[in-house]
């Protein structure tokens, strides 16, 4: 009888999602399932989609500064602070220069919520080496990195980003970053298991 319910336990685990990747988008997004080798001005020239793609996972930060701290909310309206714990961080990455002005729109969906968002180039700069990716080259200049909440919008509603960003047909060195924290949830695997060893453990105590 225990032999059935272990296997059952490595069953469930063994079955149970992974965490820390984009589920889905819609909208002008391209998506990348590995990091880059530059997140810097210049690195994409058409501003028609922005670039997203997972930096890290299972990181732990504490006391890291953020722009939006409460979900659901938006950036016309954000509530800034500092998060600590387990995250995950994922970046979305725009350049505006494109043929016309105008904006473009779309939504990411994550595996687990987003607990919080950077986007001004100080907190962007002071999570890079947390956050930021190994390997890929983030821009250490002053001003050009990072989102203006005037000149487009962002609003997250559990685990969906959905963003409305400029875009112009003049060159301009300054382009979007925001880097999305999200929370890992225990997997249901895990649970199961934890659940199962209590009942073996009253089992043998009866």
């Amino acid at each position: 009888m225990n032999t059935r319910m272990l296997a059952i336990a490595f069953t469930l685990a063994a079955a149970s999602p992974a965490l820390g990747t984009i589920a889905s988008f819609t909208g002008a997004v391209s998506y990348h399932a590995t990091p880059p080798a530059a997140s810097k001005w210049g690195t994409w020239s058409n501003g028609a989609t922005v670039h997203a793609w997972t930096e890290r996972t299972n990181i732990s930060v504490n006391g890291l500064a953020a722009q939006m701290i409460t979900n659901p909310s938006n950036s016309a309206f954000p509530t800034a602070g500092s998060y600590s714990g387990v995250v995950d961080s994922h970046m979305i990455h725009h350049e505006s220069y494109w043929i016309y002005y105008g904006t473009i729109t779309g939504t990411i969906t994550f595996n687990d919520p987003i607990v919080a968002v950077i986007y001004d180039w100080w907190s962007l700069k002071a999570s890079d080496p947390v956050c930021g990716a190994p390997g890929t080259a983030y821009s250490p200049q002053y001003n050009f990195r990072g989102f203006a909440p005037g000149t487009g919008l962002i609003s997250i509603n559990n685990k969906t980003l959905t963003f409305t960003l400029p875009v112009s047909n003049q060159p301009l060195a300054d382009y979007d970053e925001i880097r999305v924290l999200t929370a890992p949830i225990p997997a249901p695997g895990a649970a199961a298991l934890a659940c199962i060893g209590g009942v073996l453990v009253l089992r043998r105590r009866r």
